[in-house]
């Protein structure tokens, strides 16, 4: 029995989490409904004031352990702490406001099975509204198909493929020794270093991806991501998230995709930061954007090669002489939309991601 409850086990999910006892509740028992079981929970509680246990969410299963941080660690600090804890062959990061599908587990496995075991495995995601636990129906299980690094980065900077970074499931020592999630400003909250686990997963031989919305993303008044108007946060964490990118975009191996790349993770962040910039004013300050734009060019100093140091001018230049009409009345919409739209219009979006 002893040597049973030392086994490592397959999987190992680790769930950052503060202050959201019933939405977590709903997270654990979408892990513990998994048709495969061979899985540890961690939750890390930045949460101070209140110990978790077992108890508060009315579970008692072996395989979840609660750490209970003497101090706020910040969801980045949070995040790896529980990934150097870790004892599964394979990583996962869920958040707290966050489920998953009954099959997300099994259908992870049977394509590193297929595969031959790569170090990535992403899902597409769906969508949920506020604070219900929704019943999700199991579907014919799908090993998906495998892509390379290369491929898989173009698809995602483009668009065509739709993945939350740090819910792909990661080879637990690969994605400790490149450091685990990247802090990339300093909020509590890692603004952009979502974008940036996946953008470095380009760099792979190889990702199996499944297309099936199998991780359920919450939207609701209490994310962070929602309520926060502090561009400066995104001012921050964007120019260190290009930074990286560039580090990572000129590698040898995707080289040949720099142009097209460089220009949708330029596009990414200036969209990003005129979003905020409207939702925390109700206005686009037109030279504060400016002012951003031409900061970026500080960091192209990392670019060696002239020939890419000339393509990335030229797709900043273009980035600066875009129209963003579309991206500013949709910012301009959601600063001033009432709460009973967005829930609406977000209602329909996750109908549309579960039937689709």
């Amino acid at each position: 029995m002893e040597s049973e409850t030392k086994k490592a086990p397959f999987f190992s999910i680790g769930i950052p989490t503060y202050n959201r006892v019933d939405m977590l509740k709903q997270c654990l028992l979408s892990i513990l409904g998994q048709t495969f079981t061979d899985f540890e929970i961690i939750v890390g509680n930045d949460y101070t004031k209140h110990t978790l246990s077992g108890r508060d969410f009315g579970i008692e299963d072996a395989r979840i352990q609660f750490v209970n941080h003497t101090r706020n660690l910040g969801e980045i600090e949070n995040m790896n702490s529980l990934l150097q804890v870790s004892r599964g062959r394979y990583f996962t990061w869920q958040f707290d406001d966050d489920i998953y599908s009954p099959d997300f587990l099994q259908s992870v496995y049977l394509s590193l099975m297929q595969f031959g075991k790569p170090k990535c495995v992403y899902t597409t995601y769906g969508y949920i509204w506020e604070t219900s636990f929704p019943k999700i129906n199991r579907r014919t299980l799908e090993t998906g198909k495998v892509l390379t690094g290369r491929k898989f980065l173009r698809e995602y900077l483009s668009g065509r493929l739709k993945v939350l970074g740090c819910c792909g499931v990661f080879d637990s020592q690969y994605l400790k020794q490149t450091g685990g999630v990247h802090k990339l400003c300093d909020s509590p909250v890692g603004a952009h270093s979502e974008h940036f686990i996946a953008i470095r997963m380009g760099l792979l031989d190889k990702i199996a991806y499944i297309n099936r919305p199998l991780v359920l993303y919450r939207n609701h008044e209490e994310s962070w991501s929602y309520k926060t108007k502090d561009a400066d946060i995104y001012k921050q964490a964007g120019k260190n998230f290009l930074r990286e990118t560039i580090n990572v975009l000129i590698q040898p191996a995707l080289r040949d995709d720099f142009k097209q790349n460089f220009s949708s993770v330029v596009k990414l962040s200036v969209n990003i930061i005129l979003g905020k910039m409207i939702v925390r004013d109700g206005y686009l300050k037109k030279d504060e954007l400016q002012q951003y734009i031409f900061s970026l060019k500080r960091l192209f100093d990392v670019i060696k090669e002239p020939v890419l140091y000339e393509i990335a001018m030229s797709c900043l230049q273009r980035v600066e002489r875009g129209n963003r009409i579309l991206a500013v009345i949709k910012a301009k919409f959601k600063a001033s939309m009432p709460y009973f739209l967005v829930k609406f219009a977000h209602i329909i979006r996750a109908v549309v991601s579960r039937y689709k």
